[in-house]
């Protein structure tokens, strides 16, 4: 997977957020507006945080990615693939190494 990191938040060095619907809102809220009344789950942490006791954790955040994402295609695929891929890991260790951003990425991110 190749990713752009575009953080500004409180991370300690070696460390990113992949932004995930469903994966919570972080400090700055950024969904709220986008879906207005929606469970979107706890701030950090989100859905996986919510349902982290539950006796099907996978089936929980599966159930609030629907009802919270359905109104966008695009969101509430990003959030089945934290349930069906990321298979609902809260906070993974990942390995990664740094390289130059593809121009693919970074002409849509506006950021090079």
């Amino acid at each position: 997977m190749v990713v752009q990191v575009v953080n500004i938040g409180a991370l300690e060095a070696g460390q990113f957020d992949l932004l995930i619907p469903g994966g919570g809102s972080g400090a700055f809220d950024g969904c709220a507006n986008q879906f207005p009344g929606a469970d979107l789950g706890t701030q950090y942490g989100g859905m996986l945080q919510d349902c982290a006791t539950d006796p099907d954790p996978a089936q929980c955040v599966r159930s609030m990615c629907e009802a919270a994402f359905s109104p966008s295609s695009e969101m509430l695929a990003g959030c089945l693939w934290l349930v069906d891929w990321l298979q609902v890991a809260n906070t993974p260790e990942v390995h990664y190494e740094p390289i130059a951003c593809p121009d693919e990425i970074t002409a849509i991110s506006g950021l090079g």
